[in-house]
Order: C-alpha cells, then sequence, then structure tokens
C-alpha cells in the first residue's frame, strides 16, 4: 500500500465522515450542499500533505543515492609551485591604460 493510497483512504472515509455530520445537523437537502467546503478543505489539506511527502521522500532517495556512491579521490593536477609560479605570473602583469 503506497503513501497516496493511505491518503485516498482517509479522505473518502474523512469525507464521508463529514457529509454524515452535515446531514444530520441540516437534513438530506441542506446536508450534502453544506459539506462541499469542508470536503474541498480536506482535499486541499490532503494535497499538501502529498506533496510535501513526496518531497521528503525524493530527497531521501537522493540522500540514499549519495550514501552509496563511492567517495572520490582528490587528484591534484598541477604542483604547488606551478600554482605559485602562477599567481606570481597574474600579480606581476601590469594594468591596462586608463583611457
Amino acid at each position: 500500500m503506497t503513501f497516496l493510497n493511505i491518503l485516498g483512504y482517509i479522505f473518502w472515509l474523512g469525507a464521508a465522515a463529514i457529509l454524515i455530520t452535515k446531514v444530520r445537523e441540516s437534513g438530506i437537502i441542506a446536508g450534502p450542499i453544506l459539506s462541499i467546503l469542508p470536503i474541498a478543505g480536506l482535499a486541499i489539506s490532503l494535497t499538501v500533505v502529498a506533496a510535501l511527502g513526496g518531497v521528503l521522500a525524493g530527497t531521501a532517495n537522493q540522500f540514499e543515492k549519495d550514501m552509496q556512491a563511492p567517495p572520490v579521490t582528490p587528484q591534484f593536477v598541477d604542483s604547488p609551485s606551478d600554482v605559485i609560479d602562477h599567481m606570481l605570473s597574474i600579480a606581476n602583469t601590469p594594468e591596462p591604460a586608463a583611457y
């Protein structure tokens, strides 16, 4: 059973409970009409919960993939003396003439 199936069952049980309560309070004609907004609110709330659950599941899935990836070993391309020579060559270049 998936997360969305569970939310669907919660929605239908909640909608039935809202409808039955409103019909008992207001009668057979006004009850279904007065239960439209609460059922819509329930649907919106469960949609938000489903969206947040999907984001959380996606984040957890990506985290698990990152944790199972092999570690990356650093590779030095330049030696330290090459880096220092490059920095000194940048520092010793003359600035362009101002116009």
